[in-house]
């Protein structure tokens, strides 16, 4: 879920074990589990364990638990094999992908946020969902700025869900309701109560019509209004 990227190393502080990720999933991730050796010069260094079973899928549910490994790989020696050398000190797994953006979806991001104990928040766009998730792991206002600006909200590929969506659709309903001839009009009620009971769920009145669209028919009808009145006093 927190698409760990092909060749990185994790580490799993409960077990002391180190994995080199091979294929990242949704739930789980394949990995190779690591050795760790000691070379003369170098110091601590990691390599693949030579046996079948060292391939293992693993399921990542405690994010505290998890921790991500810097590396860079070197050379034994002039005519060795490769190993991976940490080149930093290790960091919260977490932490390190939120610095590196986040591309989650909500859904993802919600599941994340419910992992680290925090209360979920009801009907928040993508970007607020994102902030609550980057701030709660992220403790400097730099790396949380910089992380922000890192992430799938800011680089404005135009991908939007449905818990964006549906916050964009509640502000919709209240600009209609600001109109003193819809107050009361029990249409728009049920769709407030529509959007409250199920808001992972698009309400039919919304689909197929952007935000954009809907606000433009609003304006349209207010505009129209106006003017019959107009027309009227004359």
């Amino acid at each position: 879920m927190l698409e760990w990227p092909p060749g990185s190393i994790i580490a799993s502080q409960k077990e002391g074990q180190a994995y080199l990720v091979l294929a990242p999933g949704s739930l789980g991730l394949l990995a190779w589990m690591l050795e760790a050796i000691e070379l003369e010069g170098v110091g601590t260094a990691y390599r693949p364990i030579q046996q079948s079973t060292a391939l293992v899928f693993l399921h990542i549910c405690d994010l505290e638990e998890w921790l991500d490994i810097s590396f860079e790989v070197q050379m034994v020696g002039n005519h060795g094999g490769l190993v991976m050398v940490p080149s930093g000190p290790s960091e919260n797994l977490c932490a390190a992908r939120v610095k590196q953006g986040l591309q989650l979806t909500v859904k993802q991001a919600l599941a994340c946020i419910s992992c680290l104990g925090i209360k979920i928040p009801s009907q928040k766009s993508k970007p607020a969902i994102y902030k609550l998730l980057i701030d709660s792991v992220l403790a400097t206002p730099e790396e949380r700025e910089d992380a922000f600006q890192k992430s799938a909200v800011m680089k404005g590929d135009g991908q939007e869900d449905s818990q964006s969506n549906i916050s964009d659709y509640e502000e919709l309903i209240k600009l209609v309701e600001e109109d003193a001839e819809n107050q009361g009009d029990q249409d728009l009620k049920q769709e407030r109560e529509q959007v409250n009971q199920h808001p992972l769920k698009m309400p039919k009145f919304h689909q197929g019509m952007s935000s954009l669209a809907h606000a433009n028919l609003v304006q349209q009808k207010r505009f129209a209004r106006a003017s019959i009145t107009a027309i009227g006093a004359k």
